[in-house]
């Protein structure tokens, strides 16, 4: 028996009516169901996370050798513990008993410096899978707009920002006034959605990674990591556009260095990022952008720049080496002088504000929710399926919906 993945990625079945489909002696009811589970089924997930047995185990409370005795041979696992594992692991807990999962890492272009996708932390690889699920539902149920974005030209940053801004038919002035109501960072996440770029937020600590973004079928996502400010995260967006319209999407960390592989990538989509956020014209007529003396540049006049144009302080300095008023090398030692100090700081406790929903609504995203919720309207998708792809108790679906309606 062979339990497709992809169905399973996301419709959710009740464990009744699983049982009732694949049947036979291998499956039992009791008090505590149990199925019998591939050895290699269970080794193969996960070595995909690239996870070690001693942190399965912490994470899930069960122990090293009964997680030992599993991956050595087919067992009777109950469904109680599956779950336990699916958590850690990400994944559903049907998908154990699928007999062809993959022991592979996603394997995604890589743009940070001396990475290797076989490396890749567990959390960014379940960061991954998620966005490529939420991908293939998006596709699959015609979620949202598809991918829509300007002719390809070969052209430097500078055009490619003007190339942009007139697509988008978007001015700064309409952008400055636009704001007003809508914060800067939902502003472009709804410009972006209505292109067919759907944009989902994750913590990822620690992990070398700002930002990453994927495309299949007929669309685009990008992921950002929560542990930067939201001006960082706008900037992350206009960086990942520059990938995605270039086809080189993959996992970023912007930071540039001299004779590195792959930074020429990073280079010109932090260029196109700034150029979009700052059009030329208007950072030049900027007043505390006059002010500025080249390669003697005033902090607090990059400041009241970044306040100005909503980006943060590294987006000013990197708009300054394209208007050569600062160099690249000094650009190079002040990027890698904020790195070191956004690793030194300690991270702020979270605040409240919202809790469950606003975590939600934030790292799923409100667009995306929202095309999940039209689709149930049209009939697209049932009521059971929406608590899975969301991964919310079904019961609260009601209280997501009232939210959303809100936010509108």
């Amino acid at each position: 028996m062979v339990i497709s993945k992809t169905r399973f990625n996301y419709t959710k079945a009740s464990s009744i009516s699983i049982l009732w489909r694949v049947g036979g002696p291998k499956y039992r009811i009791g008090k505590y169901m149990q199925f019998l589970i591939k050895r290699t089924t269970l080794t193969h997930i996960r070595e995909s996370r690239n996870m070690r047995l001693e942190h399965v185990s912490d994470s899930s409370g069960i122990s090293i050798e009964e997680l030992t005795a599993w991956e050595s041979t087919d067992s009777q696992i109950e469904a109680t513990a599956l779950k336990k594992l699916g958590k850690v692991y990400g994944k559903n807990w049907i998908a154990f008993l699928a007999e062809d999962a993959s022991k592979a890492a996603p394997v995604v272009h890589d743009t940070r410096i001396g990475q290797n996708s076989d490396k890749l932390d567990a959390d960014i690889i379940l960061a991954l899978e998620e966005i490529k699920t939420n991908l293939q539902i998006a596709n699959d149920y015609g979620l949202g707009p598809e991918l829509d974005l300007p002719g390809r030209k070969d052209v430097q940053p500078e055009e490619l920002g003007d190339h942009f801004r007139e697509f988008f038919d978007i001015s700064f002035a309409a952008q400055k006034e636009t704001t007003k109501e809508l914060a800067p960072f939902k502003f472009w996440t709804d410009v972006l959605y209505s292109h067919g770029i759907l944009v989902f937020q994750k913590s990822l600590k620690r992990k070398g990674v700002r930002a990453f973004s994927i495309q299949e079928g007929s669309r685009a996502a990008i992921t950002l990591n929560t542990e930067d400010s939201q001006k960082a995260r706008t900037f992350s967006l206009f960086h990942e556009l520059a990938h995605i319209y270039r086809n080189d999407t993959g996992l970023c960390d912007f930071y540039e260095k001299r004779n590195k592989r792959f930074s020429k990538e990073e280079a010109f989509c932090n260029a196109f990022a700034a150029a979009f956020l700052m059009p030329l014209n208007d950072i030049y007529s900027d007043k505390n952008y006059q002010k500025l003396v080249k390669n003697n540049i005033d902090s607090s006049l990059v400041k009241a720049i970044a306040g100005t144009f909503q980006v943060s302080e590294l987006a000013v300095y990197r708009r300054l080496v394209t208007t050569e008023l600062l160099k690249l090398d000094d650009y190079l030692k002040i990027q890698a002088s904020i790195a070191l100090r956004f690793a030194a700081a300690p991270k702020e406790e979270k605040r409240g504000g919202g809790g469950y929903y606003t975590t939600l609504f934030s790292h799923t995203g409100a667009a995306f929710i929202s095309s999940i919720m039209d689709a149930y309207g049209a009939g697209k998708i049932e009521h059971r399926q929406i608590g899975s792809i969301l991964g919310i108790n079904p019961k609260l679906i009601p209280e997501v919906r009232e939210r959303l309606i809100r936010q509108q």
